[in-house]
């Protein structure tokens, strides 16, 4: 309990309250737009101001309640975080992105798990940030009849464990419409690789 401030240690040995606070970094496309739709959420049962330490300002997190689950976090034997997997339910079905997300939208995107520790008043007294890259992620309207509910289920990848992966990416045109679609940024690259003689101007063909 050394990483703990002597706050945390007495709210948890009068019965503290623990939290968990989840935070997605997505982008979304609009009219050949993107931009970034950050969703954040957490285990309580209401909306909830909370400004994690490095933020310029509180956030609204919304609330889950008990409709939770996670994996057991664990480290390897060589002392790097594995990954972790969090489902979040509850949510009103208005709310989620059932069937609209590709990978491009959050395959190795930003993500913010956070463990708190908060006294009776439910005030953060304490807190740990651990930082992820998303891998899967998916969206889903669960319940009949009355009020359907929304459930996200990510499996998130620690930011050691990537940085330590060989990059594949083959920066070719199609690579780069699979995360931005109608960008013609590489369309010729090939052709500038090669061997061809390229024909600047307005007349004549532009390749040959």
């Amino acid at each position: 309990m050394g990483l703990l401030s002597t706050a945390a240690k007495a709210a948890i040995s009068s019965g503290a309250n623990f939290a968990m606070f989840l935070e997605l970094d997505l982008i979304s496309e609009s009219g050949g737009v993107w931009s970034s739709a950050t969703e954040r959420y957490w285990s309580g049962t209401y909306s909830k101001q909370f400004q994690p330490t490095g933020d310029d300002a509180a956030s609204t997190w919304a609330p889950t309640g008990n409709f939770g689950r996670i994996s057991p976090v664990e480290s390897s034997e060589d002392f790097r975080a594995n990954g972790l997997t969090v489902e979040i339910g509850g949510l009103p079905a208005t709310s989620m992105r059932a069937g609209t997300l590709t990978a491009p939208n959050y395959k190795d995107r930003p993500a913010r798990w956070i463990l708190a520790v908060m006294d009776a008043d439910d005030t953060v007294i304490w807190h740990k940030i651990m930082y992820y890259t998303i891998d899967v992620l998916t969206y889903a309207i669960i319940g009949s009849g009355g009020t359907p509910a929304g459930l996200v289920r990510c499996s998130l990848e620690h930011e050691v464990t990537r940085a330590t992966r060989l990059n594949t990416r083959r920066y070719s045109h199609s690579d780069q419409t699979e995360e931005y679609p109608g960008d013609l940024g590489f369309y010729h690259l090939a052709y500038l690789a090669s061997d061809a003689e390229v024909y600047w101007g307005s007349n004549g063909t532009t390749f040959k």
